[in-house]
């Protein structure tokens, strides 16, 4: 966090309100990776798991980046600009996707950068990025248009500083994370870090029900594995949600009885108290189950588990 952005955050009230309020945050376990060059696009489309060249500036989407063995390293939003690409994504896995990409870069004209000098916050209620799938380059900022009438805003300080204040000036109440982070599994964000990377097929999170996986696109690492996974029917685990009296950290192991049948994706603190958690869980076994636990050592009860295709009852 810079000192410009931490000292502005320390002017700041901070107080939970309803829901039905807007409501802005400050988002410093979110980072971005910035891309480009005159080979960036050509480049991009050969690492991740999307269509890059299905991308116009002023739009943005989910995609992955994946090991040899196709499984998830990082999950992030790409978004276009007019010269370069930004990736939105967990902090803790931004500093491994960069070096990552930087490996095979070669003789192509990228250049890929962890901005130090950005900030990142989140708006409820007020529009700002466009409607979902879009964004909007401002004067030192990049805002992200997301489900749930959200704004993902990454930028200079400076600029945030002044957003911040305007958003406040029309009603947004400084808010903690909780709600964000909520809405954010609430919609199936399937957010890797590093507890729980090199799990997970994209499948396995709903990233291709995201439209975060192109399978007509040409070659990308692991990309032989997602596409036979796909076409073969193989996936037998979904990403699902459920309901937890404690906290579930993210790679946690999802047990029916002794048997493990998934892993824990991430979890946030639910608005009438308790936590709701992701995890992608084995279809069939969690469907037969008569009750679920995560984790080995003091195990937490599972409740109210459904696939995100499944409303709840």
């Amino acid at each position: 966090m810079t000192p410009i952005w931490q000292a502005f955050l320390a002017t700041q009230t901070f107080a939970a309100g309803p829901d039905s309020e807007p409501s802005i945050v400050a988002l410093p376990d979110f980072a971005t990776v910035r891309v480009d060059g005159a080979d960036a696009r050509t480049f991009l489309q050969g690492q991740f798991t999307n269509d890059v060249h299905d991308l116009s500036p002023g739009e943005w989407h989910w995609s992955g980046y994946l090991s040899p063995k196709g499984r998830l390293l990082a999950v992030f939003r790409l978004a276009c600009g007019d010269e370069s690409w930004t990736l939105s994504l967990p902090a803790t896995v931004a500093t491994d996707l960069v070096a990552r990409l930087r490996r095979f870069v070669l003789r192509s004209k990228v250049r890929i950068g962890l901005p130090e000098d950005e900030a990142t916050l989140g708006i409820i209620g007020i529009p700002l990025g466009g409607a979902p799938g879009e964004c909007v380059l401002g004067d030192g900022y990049l805002a992200l248009g997301l489900d749930g009438d959200r704004a993902l805003v990454h930028g200079d300080p400076a600029a945030l500083v002044a957003i911040w204040q305007n958003a406040v000036a029309h009603g947004a109440r400084p808010t903690g994370p909780a709600r964000w982070h909520r809405m954010d599994l609430e919609a199936g964000a399937p957010w890797i870090v590093p507890a729980n990377q090199d799990q997970f097929v994209p499948q396995m999170v709903d990233l291709d029900r995201l439209g975060g996986v192109s399978f007509a696109k040409g070659c990308y690492p692991g990309q032989e594995i997602v596409a036979r996974t796909h076409y073969r029917g193989e996936i037998k685990r979904r990403l699902h949600r459920a309901s937890a009296a404690a906290d579930v950290a993210p790679g946690t192991v999802i047990r029916a009885g002794d048997a493990a049948i998934g892993h824990a994706v991430a979890s946030a603190p639910a608005a009438d108290g308790g936590f709701l958690v992701i995890a992608a869980l084995d279809r069939d076994a969690a469907a037969a189950a008569t009750a679920l636990h995560a984790g080995d050592v003091g195990p937490v009860a599972l409740a109210n588990v459904r696939p995100f295709d499944v409303a709840a009852a």
